[in-house]
């Protein structure tokens, strides 16, 4: 105990004594203008960040890093890509100097340290939320608030948010707390990947081989993708639908050129992989299911999928794009929300197919019915207005922040 709480002060001593640092060196002429930070919170290859991360380096000549943990930046340097570990001394040098920093949830799993003043911080969430977030939630609004205010005093607040649409600038302005000029609607990074790549059949063959499972090429994809749950009666809910959806596709679904993907969120994937029924209904992948909870990038799963399986998750939004049928499984709706807190009012997610049944869920797409209607195409406009070329757009307000 007196152990932890001495390593735990002398990191404290540490994070200040080098933030003093880097605040006495940004009043020195060492600002890059061309260099460019970025993580996510658990320090993974994915969401936005990477996508934006990925096109600056191929279209423009800024540097980049990716900051995060030593597997990680391992894991990229063996790929040829920049990146550097966060409680690095190099890290250290481009806190110092870098003028841009995009993150995916907070600063601090980028930036450990309170960032130079000439530092624009660019927050490009990880996903349009259903759920409410930030000073909207009222089930814990006294504790939002008072993070809030602790983080901003610590990291100080981001200077930008990216959206991935007009409509949903004044959702994030009084959520976040910022002005309407704060949140900059360019479009998602990670959804220029979807929409540019619909029809490139050789990637589809990169991805699968990356997942490293063995699919039958006629075979349509079926993925399942729930949400956590917070509390241990949804938990128990869900084991109990999961397996429940596994035997059925088994019965119904395993002989007709179909494969179920599951990817479970991470703070559930360990549970649900130690499930020893879930492991006997699956068998090794010779009932065309797999579990690929541990493969990071979700944007990679939803190209490879013709019908998603969800339920509260943000994903809904990404796959519009593709046009493709998404079925709500909301078998715990009540349990959820009251664990959960208020969801936003989403508009026309009529459009989206819901069932309290998996088995219900299997009938529907053996009927095989082409259910894409203009309400659908409304949906995916709404929620995804300014795509394509997110990315460009964003280079494009650095450029204009730069001047």
């Amino acid at each position: 105990m007196i152990k932890r709480i001495i390593k735990s002060y002398s990191k404290l001593l540490f994070v200040n004594f080098i933030s003093f640092f880097i605040n006495i060196f940004s009043h020195l002429p060492i600002l890059n203008k061309k260099l460019a930070l970025f993580g996510t919170t658990d320090g993974s290859f994915r969401e936005n960040c990477k996508y934006l991360y990925l096109y600056l380096l191929q279209h423009s000549d800024y540097k980049v890093y990716w900051v995060g943990n030593k597997k990680i930046v391992k894991d990229l340097k063996s790929k040829s890509l920049p990146a550097v570990y966060i409680w690095s001394i190099k890290a250290i040098f481009l806190h110092m100097r870098t003028r841009f920093y995009f993150i995916s949830h907070t600063l601090k799993t980028v930036c450990p340290y309170k960032p130079s003043k000439n530092a624009i911080v660019i927050n490009q969430w990880h996903g349009t939320p259903i759920k409410k977030i930030g000073f909207d939630r009222k089930d814990k609004k006294d504790l939002v608030v008072n993070d809030q205010k602790r983080y901003i005093t610590l990291w100080g607040e981001p200077n930008y948010y990216i959206v991935g649409s007009e409509n949903l600038r004044d959702l994030f302005r009084k959520a976040m707390g910022v002005s309407r000029e704060q949140i900059i609607a360019s479009g998602n990074p990670k959804n220029d990947f979807l929409l540019n790549n619909k029809t490139n059949n050789s990637l589809k063959k990169t991805i699968i081989n990356r997942v490293n499972i063995n699919i039958n090429s006629k075979s349509k994809i079926i993925l399942y993708a729930p949400t956590h749950r917070d509390s241990e009666v949804g938990k128990r809910l869900l084991i109990k639908e999961l397996v429940n959806l596994t035997r059925y596709f088994t019965e119904m679904m395993g002989s007709k050129y179909f494969t179920l993907l599951i990817k479970m969120h991470p703070k559930d994937a360990k549970r649900m992989g130690n499930l020893k029924e879930l492991k006997l209904i699956m068998n090794n992948g010779k009932n065309n299911i797999f579990d690929i909870s541990n493969f990071e990038d979700i944007q990679e799963i939803l190209y490879l999928t013709n019908y998603l399986i969800t339920d509260y998750s943000s994903i809904i939004f990404d796959f519009a794009i593709l046009s493709r049928p998404t079925y709500l499984f909301n078998f715990d709706e009540n349990e959820y929300k009251k664990n959960r807190g208020d969801f936003y009012k989403i508009k026309n997610t009529d459009t989206l197919k819901r069932f309290k049944s998996s088995k219900k869920i299997f009938n529907d797409i053996l009927k095989n019915k082409n259910y894409i209607t203009n309400k659908n195409i409304e949906f995916k406009n709404f929620y995804n207005q300014k795509i394509p070329d997110a990315s460009k757009k964003i280079l494009e307000f650095m450029e204009k922040l730069n001047k």
